[in-house]
């Protein structure tokens, strides 16, 4: 049932583009310009900006800790 466009994709990206609001941007930043990756990225920037302004602490210690996890997991594998 895939499209041709989205079959060489990873199953996340495959499901982040079944989500309309990022649908639109994803796809653009993957099949569109060149420059349409680095829009991509200056937005995500400043949707996390946006967070940390409305939410505070929570948005910038969220990522961070999922950065830890990420962290670790690479540490494991690379010592395997």
């Amino acid at each position: 049932m895939a499209s041709s466009n989205t079959a060489g994709l990873p199953l996340v990206v495959r499901i982040l583009l079944r989500v309309p609001v990022l649908n639109l941007f994803l796809k653009d930043a993957i099949h569109g310009e060149e420059s349409a990756k680095y829009w991509f990225i200056g937005n995500l920037f400043m949707i996390w900006m946006l967070c940390i302004y409305l939410i505070g602490y929570p948005a910038i210690i969220i990522p961070a800790l999922f950065m830890v996890v990420v962290a670790f997991l690479w540490i494991l594998e690379t010592c395997r």
